[in-house]
């Protein structure tokens, strides 16, 4: 599933299997993840399968598809409460089995449950259930003009259109793989009077018009551009573009209605890679990060990396986790202002082994398919230092023992580990009872620490009943 804050432009996507859900910035940028296994505050998640942002209590809806319950967090992420039980599961007022999308209209939140065969209709504040509507569905749009609700069904292969008060006005679909057709129809969204529903088995998106016309169609199964590979949730922003979750290719694809796509152009996109640096010597003890840009006249549409092991000449296989005798690509994220014209991306290569050298390259795709040049750099792993249990020596070189007391005291110290001497030059400030000692600068002077251990900090007491005694102690990370 996927879900926008209107206001923000923030994207907001469940990541099921990996147990969290995930945020992003409306140029695509990563700016968190939050969740581990289980089902309990604050954020113990249970197969998330869907999610929503309330625009108008600006709160985040995340459904646990497998405990029965909708965790709500405010919009600073913090816990809120969580709807449902999951040793009540049922489809009895205040409980859900399997829910799964939740979408917003005037105050109301309405959520679809898998396995109860239901629509509820619930209060946005409080959580409680004001209608259910009988009614298989994975997904559901609510028009912003009437407060109908369109619901997906993936059984019959139809959208059945329900007024807000739960009156069933009409359905329009059929079974297929026609114009207008379904075979497992899955979410919707409504944009300027225009209805998109995701087809899951066909690997579409359909336009129809909110009276049931069809108005046209893109997608087909790929890892290409306008491609999708099992798509489910979809969603818009406040300026009209459409996000769909495509789910088996692990990404979010968005595409403006509003533009029309260019004619075919054959020229290439250009990908560089910014990191590691050719020759570069990664110390690391986990994913090494392989970084770059990427650009194209029209729009940058895919990025993928290849890693080699030069000393077995084997490429690194994504899907299986494993080295493969051919060359094998891994879809990088990349993120950037629309239109995708310039963009950064980033990839993280987890089979690296220590002492072993490898061959990265990256490769982007346009709109059409244009693959560019695969650009290529050479680099090694090395084994991390050992961790530093060594403490840090610290000295007080002024005032001298004895020198006299009042603010704008300078401090000199300096702090060192393994014959190097590091400072990190920030105001100190201290009090010492009722007295403030104001203005006392760190003037500390050394060399970085190239190899690998931190001045991490210094402690300073003065002591009032010892004649203005002050004394310093360093510490380490």
């Amino acid at each position: 599933d996927v879900d926008v804050d209107l206001a923000t432009g923030e994207v907001w996507v469940p990541d099921t299997w990996n147990q969290r859900f995930s945020a992003f910035a409306a140029d695509g940028s990563f700016l968190g993840t939050w969740g581990d296994r289980g089902n309990g505050p604050p954020y113990g998640q249970k197969y998330p399968r869907g999610i929503g942002f309330d625009p108008g209590l600006r709160r985040l809806w995340v459904p646990q598809h497998a405990a029965g319950t909708i965790m709500r967090y405010d919009d600073d992420l913090a816990y809120a409460d969580t709807l449902g039980f999951e040793e009540e599961r049922g489809g009895t007022p205040g409980r859900f089995d399997k829910p799964l999308d939740v979408e917003f209209h005037a105050g109301k939140a309405i959520v679809t449950d898998s396995a109860t065969n239901l629509v509820k209709v619930l209060d946005a504040d409080t959580g409680s259930e004001q209608l259910a509507i009988p009614q298989k569905a994975n997904g559901t749009a609510v028009d912003p003009a009437t407060g109908d609700i369109y619901a997906a069904d993936p059984q019959t292969d139809k959208v059945f259109v329900y007024s807000s008060s739960g009156v069933l006005l009409r359905s329009f679909g059929s079974r297929g793989s026609g114009n207008g057709q379904f075979r497992e129809a899955w979410d919707a969204t409504i944009v300027d009077g225009v209805l998109y529903v995701t087809d899951r088995t066909l690997s579409n998106v359909q336009a129809f018009a909110l009276d049931g016309t069809f108005l046209g169609k893109w997608g087909g199964y790929g890892t290409g551009p306008y491609q999708f590979a099992n798509p489910s949730g979809i969603s818009h922003d406040a300026s009209g573009r459409i996000y769909v979750a495509d789910t088996e290719n692990d990404r979010v694809q968005v595409f403006d209605p509003g533009t029309p796509r260019t004619p075919y152009e054959w020229t290439k996109p250009t990908a560089t890679i910014s990191a590691p640096s050719a020759g570069a010597a990664v110390e690391t003890t986990a994913h090494v990060e392989i970084s770059g840009l990427a650009a194209d006249n029209g729009s940058v549409a895919t990025v993928e990396v290849a890693v080699r092991d030069q000393a077995t000449g084997k490429w690194w296989d994504p899907q299986k986790a494993t080295w493969s005798s051919t060359q094998k690509w891994a879809r990088a994220a990349f993120w950037g202002p629309a239109p995708t014209v310039s963009v950064s991306w980033q990839w993280g290569f987890p089979g690296a082994v220590y002492g072993h050298s490898y061959r990265a390259e990256a490769r982007a795709a346009d709109s059409w398919g244009n693959v560019s040049t695969p650009a290529g750099v050479e680099f090694s792993v090395i084994a991390p230092l050992p961790a530093d249990v060594t403490p840090a020596d610290t000295s007080v070189a002024s005032p001298a023992p004895g020198a006299g007391r009042g603010r704008g005291l300078r401090i000199r110290r300096q702090g060192c580990r393994r014959g190097r001497c590091f400072g990190a030059g920030h105001l100190l400030r201290a009090l010492v009872g009722r007295r403030r000692v104001g203005g006392i600068q760190d003037r500390a002077h050394g060399l970085p620490d190239v190899g690998g251990s931190d001045f991490h900090g210094l402690d300073l007491f003065l002591h009032p009943a010892r004649s203005g005694q002050l004394r310093g102690r360093g510490h380490g990370p």
